[in-house]
Order: structure tokens, then sequence, then C-alpha cells
């Protein structure tokens, strides 16, 4: 479950918030159609908040139906007690931002042990923010950081490069960066992660007011988030950011109207030294490609219930395989199954589900309560689970059903995961975003 909405993050600039300031904050942000609140909570190795004031924080934003996930800026030096401290906020709210730049340059080994020493005490989501443009900051340690975390926030502060001599206008920024989001996650497939949805978050302190509203048109249903920073600069495009429609991801076709298989969309090409043209660059689309399995053999009512990224993985049958059997080279592969035809659909169409692959060798069986039943589990946590007298395959993680699907009926199980989670503040192009 990814966010989805309007996202607002308070940082530096105000320091802590007492009760009745968090109280006007939250007020605020849901007068200006926010959807999340993202106060900064640590940095480094010190709290801004104790644990109460945390809970404080969360159940504030609750009384104004905003989700409240908190972010933390956190390094490599003495990065084991930041893991820990990383764990007790994501405990506490329900679901984390890090705030990782340059401190994690050429790091790709404490980026990864960061990430195990996290999870080893965290199971919820974690997001991070981080640079927008990976083929340029490519030092820094995307592989290794985003294989542990559900989704990254990618800091398109593109009014930062405007500074800088770029004339990047919103189209001009999307462009340049929707090719670079496509090859790294080509490459996070090639290296056996699944592709990471993306959240990105805008600055608006240095932007007009039509390039903020340029960038939301230019993803609306194709990223179904957008973060500020920070509520400081935000005021003045409040109200023309309320007069478009929120983000929104793109949906799934309805169950008993299967959509024919997406065909390959053009990808516009790296634009290193963008210019201002009269006729602007055109609006980016997130690849999407044909699945190795012809139409036909797919499940033909397949649907999941749940936000997704519009994304769509292309992968070969050897590759698929490979993916299947990582963890053991002798587990059964049978597509006409309903368990792996299932994985098959998810992996592939909702790579954003992140379900990993078997890892035992035969499905578990079972028959609780008369109802015949087939399992597997997954190195992700979750479990696929297939009812032989319904024919329905539902998929589940941490004892919460997150999707389901009917395979030889016209109707779907739906049940949705509660409390998505959201993203945090940065710079790109070299530079630390404001803290």
């Amino acid at each position: 479950m990814v966010l989805q909405g309007r996202g607002l993050f308070y940082g530096a600039p105000h320091g802590t918030m007492d009760e009745q300031t968090w109280n006007g904050a939250c007020k605020q942000a849901k007068e200006w159609g926010m959807t999340y609140v993202h106060p900064k909570v640590a940095d480094r190795t010190g709290y801004w908040y104790t644990p109460d004031e945390m809970v404080m924080l969360r159940g504030i934003a609750r009384e104004y139906g905003l989700l409240c996930y908190p972010y933390y800026y956190v390094t490599v030096t003495n990065w084991q007690r930041q893991a820990d401290m990383a764990a007790t906020v994501g405990n506490i709210s329900g679901g984390l931002i890090l705030d990782m730049e340059d401190e994690w340059f050429r790091q790709p080994a404490v980026a990864a042990a960061f990430g195990e020493r996290l999870r080893a005490q965290f199971h919820g989501l974690v997001i991070p923010t981080l640079y927008a443009d990976p083929q340029i900051i490519s030092q820094f340690p995307y592989t290794e950081t985003l294989k542990w975390c559900d989704a990254w926030m990618p800091m398109a502060y593109f009014d930062v490069w405007r500074e800088r001599g770029m004339p990047m206008t919103a189209v001009e920024a999307s462009a340049w960066l929707q090719p670079q989001w496509n090859e790294l996650n080509k490459h996070l497939v090639s290296q056996g992660i699944s592709a990471r949805p993306l959240l990105p978050l805008i600055a608006t302190a240095n932007l007009p007011e039509k390039e903020v509203v340029g960038w939301l048109r230019a993803w609306y249903g194709i990223l179904g988030y957008c973060g500020f920073w920070y509520d400081g600069t935000y005021a003045p495009y409040a109200a023309a950011v309320l007069g478009e429609p929120a983000p929104t991801w793109r949906a799934p076709g309805p169950a008993s109207d299967p959509q024919p298989a997406p065909k390959p969309k053009p990808v516009p090409k790296p634009v290193p030294e963008p210019v201002r043209t009269s006729t602007p660059p055109p609006a980016p689309v997130i690849q999407e490609q044909v699945p190795f399995l012809p139409q036909t053999d797919l499940p033909a009512n397949v649907f999941i219930p749940v936000q997704t990224s519009g994304l769509a993985q292309h992968l070969s049958e050897s590759e698929l395989l490979a993916l299947w059997r990582r963890n053991d080279a002798s587990v059964p592969w049978d597509p006409s199954h309903a368990l792996v035809r299932t994985w098959l659909q998810i992996v592939q169409f909702h790579p954003e589900l992140g379900i990993g692959a078997p890892v035992v060798r035969d499905e578990q069986h079972a028959d609780t309560n008369g109802q015949p039943m087939q399992f597997l589990r997954l190195d992700s946590g979750h479990w696929l689970t297939y009812y032989l007298q319904s024919g329905r395959v539902a998929l589940t993680g941490g004892g919460t059903l997150v999707a389901g699907a009917l395979l030889s009926a016209p109707a779907a199980l739906v049940a949705a995961p509660v409390d998505p989670v959201t993203p945090v503040p940065p710079v790109p192009v070299g530079g630390g975003a404001a803290q």
C-alpha cells in the first residue's frame, strides 16, 4: 500500500511543535486539501520528540482526517543507533520516511547493513527521500537502499535547478527525470528487486505558480502522490493546487472487463541540457511493456484492488523462472497452476507490491473448517493462498489481506490494508536539502 494524494512537510524552520501549534498546522493542512502531514521528528542521533509526543502528533492529525508519517534525517555516522531510532519512529507512527543525502555517497555496504538492522525491528512501510536524478547522482547507493524500501520519493526540486541556470519548466523537468526513473526500474528488476513506486516531492519556494500546477498536470493519473516542501513557503500556491484534482494512481480495469495487454510506449530521450522552446517536450509516461505470457494465457478476471503505481515490468519466461526459483531451484514451476498464474500476474502488472519468491519447495496444504487450501510462503513475508473449492487465490501479508483474485468467477475478493505511508524533503543535483 503506497500513498495517494497530497502531503505537506514540516522541517527545521519549525523545530519542534507543541500540541497547540501542531493542532493549528493540521487544521491548516486539512483546509489546504492535504492527505498527509510529515513533521520532522529526529536528526542523526537525536530525537526531536519523545515517544509520547510522537503519539500526540499522530493523534491530532487523525482528528482532522489526516495521516501523519514523520521523517527522520539519517546519516552513516553511528548508523547502528540511527537504524534503531528509525525502527522506534516507525513502530510508533506506523510508517517511516528517511531523508538520505550526501553522507550516503559511496556507502553501499552501510546502506545495506542499515536496512538489514532496521528491518529486523520494523516491518512496516519505509520510504526514503532520495536525489531525483539517479543517472547524475550515481554515487548514491540506490540499489542497496531500495532493496529494503517499499517505495521512494524523488526530490524533484527543479526550483533549485532553475536557480543554477537550467531552464527547467515542470514539463522539461519531467522529461529530464522520467527516462532516468525508467532506467533505474530496469536495473532494479535485473537485480531481482521489484520496481519501486515513485512518490515525488517538489519544493515550492522559487517556482512560479503555473509550474507547480504544470507538474501536477504532467503526472496526473500516472503517479498518485505529490509532496510539498515545506509548509512555510506553500501558502501562495495553496489555492491553485486545491483547484487541481488530487494526485491519483492509474486504476486497474474492472475484474469483469479485462483490459488488453498494454502496448509499449515510446520513452523520451534524456535531455542533458534542457532548453526552453516554443514546443514543450511531451508529457512523461512511465514505461510499460507486454508481459511474456500471451493475453489469452492470463487469468481473465484477476483484479488487484489496491493503489498501484501504473508500472509494469517486462520479464522473459526464463527471467521469471529464475526469480521464482531464486531461493530453491527445485520449486515446481507450472504456469497453469492457480498459485503460479497469480504470482506471474502480480509480479508483472503490480511490481509495487514486492511479493518476492517462494521460500519452500512445495505448497503447504491445510483443511480448515472443511475448506481445503494450498498456500505458499514468499520471502517478502506474504502468503499466496489457493481455496480449492471456490478457486480464489488470496495474497496476504503480516496477517492482513492485501489483495485477492478470483480465477473461476467474475467477482473478485476485495480487501485492502489500512494506513498507507509517506515522504520527506531534500534537494537534487548535488547539495543537501533543507533539513
